[in-house]
């Protein structure tokens, strides 16, 4: 029987016995084999740091440290949710990381009818407050893109035309849907980082503002693990 390579494995084990025989089982694993070397061919590589300096200095926090590799997506795609479709007021909030935890992001617009617009995340609850005011989608855009902590979760963008229109208030929060695999994470020394745009198949970009325990002249490991595979780590100069 063959032995199987990550999710290659044997349709039932390797007998020669039963339906299809010696050839039916040659078959079999020769697609084991094939499907594990084009995995290997196509698996998600990090390759190298960008962003200005080598090092992360602490003292600059936060910074853009941009990473560039191949598949980094591993195949999968973000959830997505689009509000007053058809309308001046379409926005559409896709998750910036690939996965079903983005799946478990919501969306909703409120009005307390007092202090103007305001927005909010927490608990992965994206909240969109008027406060009394008439913001257009584009303004609420703009935002939801100055707020670093829903920035790491979404990408946000009108419909394309004037982004005009008042948005409407939701009566409850509505979900991201469409996200598939087991998620994404960037992490530096374990501490997990932000991102402030939409991770894609060749670039993630890596927003550092956490370097908790790091000191001058440490060696900082970066590490990706893309639905549920690690990447291979890579190292950077810390500088205070």
């Amino acid at each position: 029987m063959s032995r199987p390579m990550r999710d290659q494995g044997p349709n039932r084990p390797h007998l020669v016995r039963g339906s299809g025989g010696i050839a039916g089982e040659i078959s079999d694993l020769r697609g084991d084999v094939d499907g594990a070397f084009d995995e290997l061919e196509n698996r998600p590589t990090l390759t190298r740091v960008t962003g200005g300096s080598t090092a992360l200095s602490i003292a600059g926090l936060p910074t853009a440290k941009p990473l560039v590799g191949v598949g980094l997506l591993g195949g999968k795609v973000q959830g997505s949710l689009v509000i007053n479709e058809g309308t001046t007021a379409e926005l559409t909030f896709t998750a910036q990381r690939p996965g079903t935890p983005g799946n478990a992001l919501t969306v909703q617009v409120v009005d307390s009818a007092g202090g103007g617009l305001a927005v909010s995340v927490a608990l992965g609850v994206i909240e969109i407050d008027l406060g009394g005011a008439t913001p257009d989608a584009a303004t609420i855009l703009a935002a939801l893109d100055a707020d670093a902590d829903i920035l790491d979760l979404i990408d946000t963008a009108h419909d394309g035309v004037a982004g005009a229109g008042l948005p409407l208030i939701m009566a409850a929060a509505l979900p991201l849907a469409g996200g598939t695999g087991d998620g994404f994470v960037v992490s530096v020394n374990g501490v997990v980082q932000k991102v402030n745009g939409p991770v894609t198949d060749t670039g993630v970009p890596m927003l550092v503002d956490d370097l908790t325990g790091a000191a001058n002249l440490d060696q900082a490991q970066i590490r990706v693990v893309t639905d549920g595979l690690e990447l291979a780590s890579m190292q950077i100069a810390i500088a205070t």
